[in-house]
């Protein structure tokens, strides 16, 4: 179906469910030319990463495993 179609309300390129780690790609497809929606169901923009104090939980990464800091994945 084409965006044209009458029985979609709005018809985008990238949809991105979540605003935390998902924004970056958002931004991405948008600088790209995309036509993007990001999605979010929290209050606020960052979702639960935002709630989280800002940051992305990555286990087992690199940076743990050199600081002898345990974690699985």
């Amino acid at each position: 179906m084409s965006k044209s179609d009458a029985s979609y309300d709005h018809a985008v390129d990238v949809v991105v469910v979540g605003s935390g780690g998902g924004l970056c790609g958002a931004v991405a497809a948008a600088a790209s030319g995309l036509d993007t929606l990001v999605i979010e169901k929290q209050p606020m923009i960052g979702g639960s990463t935002a709630m989280s104090g800002g940051v992305l939980w990555l286990p087992d990464n690199p940076l743990m495993q050199a600081d002898g800091v345990p974690d699985s994945l």
